[in-house]
């Protein structure tokens, strides 16, 4: 699930590095990461800690946390912000491929698979 909410908020990310503005359109995919963060605490009981620093808190593994209790909205933000960091991270090590795709959207609007592939194969991903 940390992988979808990295991909959702990687396009975000590469526009912010590359054009230091944000279009309309990462919104939406900013949007579709909060709620599954969201769902994955609320819905899904995904969390193996409490969300709130207490001294009486107790660790109830997979428990599922009303959508209006305090520690969610941290919890969502400490999430997003730890998957934005990694991601952030992959795109600056990794700037040849990035340009390398930036110019092929902005020539074709739409990249295939093959053709990512071929760019990924031409540049070989640089891992922290």
């Amino acid at each position: 699930v940390f992988h979808t909410v990295k991909m959702f908020l990687a396009g975000r990310i590469a526009e912010e590095l590359k054009f230091n503005n944000l279009s309309t359109l990462p919104g939406d995919d900013l949007k579709q990461a909060t709620g599954l963060v969201r769902r994955m605490v609320t819905e899904l009981g995904m969390v193996d800690f409490p969300l709130l620093e207490e001294e009486d808190s107790e660790l109830i593994p997979y428990r599922r946390y009303a959508a209006d209790d305090p520690g969610v909205s941290a919890f969502i933000g400490k999430v997003l912000s730890s998957a934005a960091a990694e991601i952030r991270g992959q795109l600056e090590l990794n700037q040849d491929l990035l340009n390398e795709l930036v110019q092929g959207l902005l020539k074709q609007k739409t990249l295939g698979r093959d053709e990512i592939a071929a760019l990924v194969a031409a540049h070989p991903l640089v891992k922290a």
